[in-house]
């Protein structure tokens, strides 16, 4: 039985990724960018992933010894046929609106589109869309080609059956799908570790603690520790998402002087070579630091907690259940919900005390049904 045409629409870092990942798993792909040099470099760097693929990734066998992808820079032809369209461009939401509106005159009338964005809500895009029944969210996680997880975000709009058939394309290739309840700004994952982004642009601000002294607690744990996070991602993102973030979910999102002050120098992070921290082979340079024995893990830990009670109270979740799944599949990050015991609710509601005093930032104050003991 054939498997559904994906087509992609951009081919930077993100697109590409996720169309190699379907091609891995033995759908016929289309990978669009209006940028032939997009497009070259976008095929040399898949053809070097596949092959640590094949030898390091557990997936699925592809259907055969070749990768199906044709490479274009013409839209006719990327949307021809299609099946399922993800658009994968930068996250602005002006120039997501205006592809979308293209893309709704000549896509097939039995195709879902569906946008990669991590941060915009899928209300707002829908508006863009000539066929809303048929539009939804897919946020994949970066590197697309090996984690697991996708969240499935519906609009108001969004048809069961599309979501049902999306759901299905997603598992049949090997992926672990989180269902978005509720549309709200970062949707699950990535609106657990937002307050973070509040934390690190504070301690930037007080100029304290060394970001080296705060990375340095979370230097042997799974992932990347959050200052050098902010620089692999790119500040200029980082910003744009707090920014997006300070309009639609709280003032307290604002990115400080400190951040801002390197967006206007061009100091992105790795990108650029230097950030937070300077950057040589694709590696932050860290000065020697004892971790910082006033902020650290516990605090992070803890907002990361207050803020699932606010998903759970939103109902973008509906149980701690799914909290925990989407951390792992998402963050490769252990269960965040399990086994909390009263005592350690106590100290987390002291942590959050702790920064919301030392930082002045309200949102960092414990909510209600957590200082309660009430059950998310």
């Amino acid at each position: 039985m054939s498997k559904e045409i994906i087509t992609v629409i951009g081919a930077g870092e993100m697109g590409h990724a996720i169309g190699l990942f379907f091609a891995f798993s033995g759908h016929p792909v289309r990978l669009f960018d209006i940028q032939p040099h997009i497009l070259e470099k976008a095929k040399e760097s898949i053809e070097k992933k596949w092959e640590v693929l094949k030898r390091k990734v557990r997936m699925e066998k592809p259907a055969g010894d070749t990768l199906h992808i044709v490479y274009t820079d013409k839209m006719e032809d990327a949307l021809r046929s299609a099946d399922l369209v993800i658009e994968a461009i930068p996250e602005v939401l002006e120039w997501k609106a205006d592809l979308f509106r293209s893309i709704t005159k000549i896509i097939p009338s039995h195709a879902i589109l569906a946008s990669n964005t991590s941060t915009i809500s899928m209300e707002t895009l829908s508006g863009s869309v000539k066929t809303p029944e048929k539009f939804l969210g897919l946020h994949f996680f970066n590197p697309a080609e090996k984690m697991k997880l996708v969240e499935l975000i519906p609009s108001s709009h969004t048809g069961t059956a599309v979501m049902d058939v999306a759901r299905h394309i997603l598992e049949n290739a090997g992926k672990k799908v989180l269902w978005i309840r509720n549309d709200r700004p970062g949707f699950a994952v990535n609106r657990m570790i937002a307050p973070t982004q509040i934390l690190t642009n504070a301690i930037l601000e007080e100029k304290m603690i060394p970001p080296e002294a705060f990375d340095a607690h979370f230097e042997k744990l799974p992932g990347m520790p959050p200052f050098e996070l902010l620089d692999y991602v790119g500040l200029d993102t980082a910003v744009h998402t707090m920014e997006y973030y300070q309009k639609h979910l709280d003032p307290a999102f604002v990115p400080g002087g400190y951040l801002t002050d390197k967006i206007q120098k061009h100091e992105l992070g790795r990108k650029t070579g230097s950030g937070i921290y300077r950057w040589e082979k694709d590696s932050p340079v860290k000065r020697d630091a004892s971790p910082d024995p006033d902020l650290g893990i516990r605090h992070v830990k803890a907002i990361m907690v207050n803020e699932a009670y606010r998903l759970l109270k939103e109902g973008v979740l509906v149980s701690p259940g799914e909290v925990d799944y989407g951390l792992q599949y998402g963050l490769n990050n252990r269960p965040l919900m399990k086994g909390i015991t009263q005592e350690a609710m106590q100290e987390m509601i002291q942590s959050l005390e702790y920064l919301a005093d030392r930082f002045r930032i309200e949102y960092f104050r414990p909510e209600k049904s957590l200082t309660n003991g009430i059950d998310p």
